[in-house]
């Protein structure tokens, strides 16, 4: 059988299924990379957020050390500069995050704060912001990047176009450019909501899954011995018929 494999007739359909079995095998590799780096990242935020809370009171020095972080910070909300996530579903329904800058108390930066989820076809007049000075504790997280491009751009601020009211990601950066005061360079996910199921809802979820990637690599690992296997049997077959 070996003979035949390496045989003149057979040596270049061999090679295809060689690199076919090399290729389908590295991607089950690269899956398993990937869901070694997923656990590795989900042990890290676990471990943020079991971490004590962290007062905010003025600038950030290191945003990537607060990512997960439990906080609490105190001042003021101004609804002038809110704005909208997009494409926010809560138990199948689709809405929008309510995302209103908090004037720090004793500063003149402020954070975003992301007051939680309401139906996207709800008018944001009914869901204002609390007037007084505030506590708010919730979970920083970083500014978000484009993922890819495939991800949906937000529009960038012209002349003509000065504000935008509704955002795919929370890009503070681009966010600072209609915001009339510093914001520190990270957001804050509300966790504590109003009673009885008052919106907006503060349910922070954080997806601490495998994700898909096992299910990704023992799929790329049986392509290839399947793919194995039946050249196996191909090659044992016309040996028969020989």
């Amino acid at each position: 059988m070996m003979r035949r494999v390496v045989s003149r007739r057979w040596l270049p359909l061999t090679i295809l299924v060689a690199a076919a079995v090399i290729g389908l095998g590295s991607l089950g590799v690269w899956q398993v990379r990937r869901l070694n780096e997923r656990r590795a990242l989900n042990t890290d935020i676990q471990a943020r957020l079991a971490a004590p809370a962290i007062e905010l009171t003025g600038a950030v020095a290191d945003p990537a050390a607060l990512n997960y972080r439990h906080v609490r910070v105190q001042g003021a909300f101004d609804p002038g500069p809110e704005i909208v996530l997009r494409n926010q579903a809560r138990q199948d329904e689709p809405g929008v995050h309510l995302l209103t800058p908090l004037r720090l108390a004793g500063s003149d930066q402020a954070v975003l704060i992301d007051r939680g989820w309401i139906p996207y076809d709800a008018p944001r007049s009914q869901y204002p912001a609390p007037g007084e000075a505030v506590i708010i504790e919730g979970i920083a997280r970083a500014t978000q990047a484009r993922q890819g491009w495939l991800s949906p751009l937000d529009p960038a601020l012209t002349a003509e176009l000065t504000r935008v009211e509704s955002w795919y990601r929370v890009d503070i950066a681009r966010i600072q450019e209609q915001t009339p005061y510093p914001l520190l360079p990270i957001f804050v996910q509300q966790t504590q909501g109003f009673a009885g199921g008052v919106l907006p809802a503060a349910d922070v979820e954080i997806d601490l899954s495998d994700g898909p990637h096992l299910s990704y690599a023992i799929q790329w690992f049986a392509f290839a011995t399947t793919l194995l296997i039946g050249y196996g049997f191909l090659i044992q077959h016309q040996s028969a018929d020989a």
